[in-house]
């Protein structure tokens, strides 16, 4: 009978550490927006927008980007890179990501507008402000592909050919991470351990005494 105050808090403990290691949307620049403007990020032209972590996480996702293309084409990948600063700084992660993409509307009644996403291996990062660099778009017919304007809380640069760099509206886009532990919840978890000992000790004490 004096082990079952034992069982109700490991699992406690047990969901405390889960919870810590959930995947969650880290940073949201809002949904998309199909109807005011869309930059190119195609052969030549790049975009990048900051988004800001709360606290150190492992990124793995982007999703939601905003991609308006040519009638009959679909996005397929795109280059990357994340990055400590506006086109500079030091580059955490680069690469050419396979996208993942559904239709979700038309833009000025003519362009196919596509939800798309890809991902990375975890990508440790700490909190901070970073930027997702995108460039290189290629569709299924080699038209042009552009990144959906939508104003988000994300600021914005468009370098076209690599020759100066522009202020402009964000773009749509969310990131997804796996968050790494706040000392909040070590400190719940260390103070969960402390109180096993204790009961323990304690009961030791007793079946000394007895």
């Amino acid at each position: 009978m004096n082990k079952k105050p034992l069982i109700p808090l490991f699992l406690t403990l047990g969901f405390a550490a889960g919870s810590a290691s959930a995947d969650t949307i880290v940073y949201d620049n809002g949904p998309i927006n199909g109807t005011i403007n869309a930059y190119n990020i195609y052969f030549g032209f790049a975009i990048t927008d900051s988004f800001t972590l709360s606290s150190n996480a492992s990124v793995h996702d982007f999703d939601n980007l905003g991609l308006w293309v040519y009638p009959g084409a679909q996005p397929t990948s795109v280059d990357f890179l994340i990055t400590t600063a506006a086109f500079g700084g030091i580059t955490v992660d680069s690469g050419t990501a396979a996208l993942s993409s559904v239709q979700v509307g038309t833009g000025f009644g003519y362009y196919p507008i596509y939800s798309s996403s890809f991902n990375i291996p975890s990508l440790p990062l700490s909190a901070g402000t970073y930027w997702l660099q995108l460039q290189n778009a290629v569709t299924t017919n080699g038209s042009h592909v552009y990144w959906d304007i939508n104003y988000g809380p994300s600021t914005a640069y468009l370098q076209p050919y690599g020759y100066g760099t522009y202020a402009i509206g964000s773009e749509s886009f969310q990131v997804t991470a796996t968050p790494t532990p706040i000392p909040a919840a070590l400190w719940l978890v260390g103070s969960g351990l402390a109180g096993v000992f204790g009961f323990a000790r304690r009961k030791a004490g007793k079946d000394t005494q007895a």
